[in-house]
């Protein structure tokens, strides 16, 4: 059997976020007598802050940039379709709603381009512009074209479901990561001594993408009640947003509620290993999600986490067990589950315990890349 050509094809901003890990990871390490992997994304000429070139480039990956002038640009899409002629790709995988839109319309040009998408999650309507309603709309308008889709969490295949995709087009194949890279390790750098803190100074971690659906506010408004009862607790913002706007919202927020010395923003760090291993809790306040990196990531790393029951969160955390589970948008009842981890250091140690647990039998990014070898060759036998 020849190998299989497989174009990953992904849009996005600046560093990008957890699906553009998997992305990356994933390339690298497919079995190369099997599968030729060619990764293409679309980068905004504006993006100066792009990163993901960057770091395929670290992989030594066979990676593609397609700089685009305004939303459609006749020009990029001819020069995707060149590459999907000239790499003979059997199975174009695409991973959000443009490169979906995109993928769909370039197979009517290459009828026997086999469509796979991956739905690793929406931008909810409750907290989006009208724009985003309709990206939505027509995301899964587009899906239901596809010949398959792998939904990343049971979450994401239930909205898939209500969509009206048909449920034996979809698949689960959880969100994962390397066991061996992503443990708590005793020595090395820490970021305790980069910002001049003590050892013993609370810390508290939001690592990811900063936007509005991540809820961060929320995060600053409980750092207003967990200051009150630990004062010296610091928390710790890393990450990049599309642009600087979101970030400045935030830190004028901090200010504004008069913490701005306990919330330290770190921008893009390359080096989240060694926040996870410096921080006591990890907090994850999304109002939407599909399945989080930075929550399996934090779990592998041994940290309890304090994380809203949206999208997939609940199908990694059991509450109480290896972290808290909370509604959205309660800055009261998160910041009471941080207050109890930093002041109950045996059971948080504990429930860092059970989720690097958790993670080594369920979340094994290795596991998750013969699922993904799997679906391709199924798909090349239809």
């Amino acid at each position: 059997m020849r190998k299989i050509n497989i174009m990953e094809f992904r849009s996005t901003h600046t560093t990008g976020g957890g699906p553009d890990k998997t992305i990356l990871v994933s390339a690298k390490q497919h079995d190369k007598e099997k599968f030729n992997v060619i990764v293409v994304y679309l980068k905004s000429e504006d993006d100066v802050g792009f990163k993901i070139t960057e770091m395929a480039k670290k992989m030594e990956l066979n990676f593609i940039e397609v700089n685009e002038k305004g939303k459609i640009d006749i020009k990029s899409i001819n020069y995707i379709n060149h590459l999907i002629k000239k790499h003979n790709i059997d199975i174009l995988h695409a991973h959000d709603y443009k490169t979906n839109v995109l993928g769909w319309f370039l197979s009517k040009m290459n009828n026997k381009v086999v469509l796979l998408t991956t739905a690793h999650g929406w931008v909810d309507v409750r907290v989006s512009q009208m724009k985003h309603k309709f990206y939505n709309w027509l995301d899964f308008q587009v899906i239901k074209r596809f010949h398959k889709v792998i939904a990343v969490c049971a979450s994401n295949k239930n909205k898939l479901i209500k969509r009206r995709v048909s449920e034996d087009k979809i698949t689960i194949i959880y969100n994962a990561i390397d066991i061996d890279e992503w443990k708590k390790y005793e020595s090395g750098e820490n970021i305790r001594n980069e910002l001049s803190l003590n050892e013993d100074t609370p810390l508290i971690g939001a690592i990811g993408r900063i936007a509005p659906e991540k809820g961060l506010d929320i995060l600053i408004e409980a750092a207003v009640l967990v200051i009150k009862e630990v004062a010296e607790a610091r928390f710790l913002i890393a990450g990049k947003g599309d642009g600087e706007e979101d970030e400045n919202r935030l830190k004028s927020y901090a200010k504004q509620l008069g913490i701005e010395k306990n919330v330290m923003f770190l921008g893009y760090r390359s080096d989240t290993k060694n926040i996870y291993n410096s921080i006591d809790v990890f907090a994850l306040p999304s109002l939407t999600e599909g399945l989080a990196n930075t929550l399996l990531e934090s779990q592998a790393m041994e940290i309890p986490v304090v994380a809203t029951d949206v999208g997939g969160n609940g199908e990694v955390i059991t509450n109480g067990i290896n972290g808290f589970l909370l509604q959205p948008q309660d800055a009261s009842a998160l910041a009471e589950k941080i207050i109890y981890l930093l002041k109950n250091k045996e059971i948080a140690r504990e429930m860092g315990r059970q989720g690097r647990k958790i993670i080594c039998e369920r979340f094994s990014f290795t596991e998750r890349l013969k699922k993904i070898e799997q679906l391709y060759v199924s798909l090349m036998k239809k």
